[in-house]
């Protein structure tokens, strides 16, 4: 019984005028790395992670501090989308909305 191996080559013959070779190698090399990646998983700075795993209860709150240092936005921790939208009216920045955007307070 045939295999869909057994089709490759009469596909290849109908489609080799068609295929851009070095674009699909350059393609192949690309999914090659992904599959080995996707076997081994993704590579990651250790290091950096640890630092990152170590800090992460104090990080949230100095990123909070240094982007919104006057609370326009964040109640403590929190993001507060009423205070969002008033922030974009204010300072007149065009934000997209879903059609069921809405603010908690409206």
């Amino acid at each position: 019984m045939p295999t869909g191996f057994d089709a490759l080559p009469k596909l290849l013959d109908r489609m080799i005028e068609r295929i851009d070779l070095p674009r699909a190698v350059l393609g192949g090399r690309y999914l090659r790395a992904v599959a080995t990646m996707e076997h081994n998983g993704t590579p990651i700075d250790v290091d950096t992670l640890g630092r990152l795993r170590e800090h992460w209860p104090t990080i949230p709150e100095k990123l909070i501090e240094r982007v919104d240092p006057a609370e326009e936005v964040f109640s403590g921790r929190t993001f507060k989308a009423d205070r969002w939208a008033s922030y974009l009216v204010r300072n007149k920045i065009e934000w997209p909305k879903l059609p069921k955007w809405q603010t908690r307070s409206g």
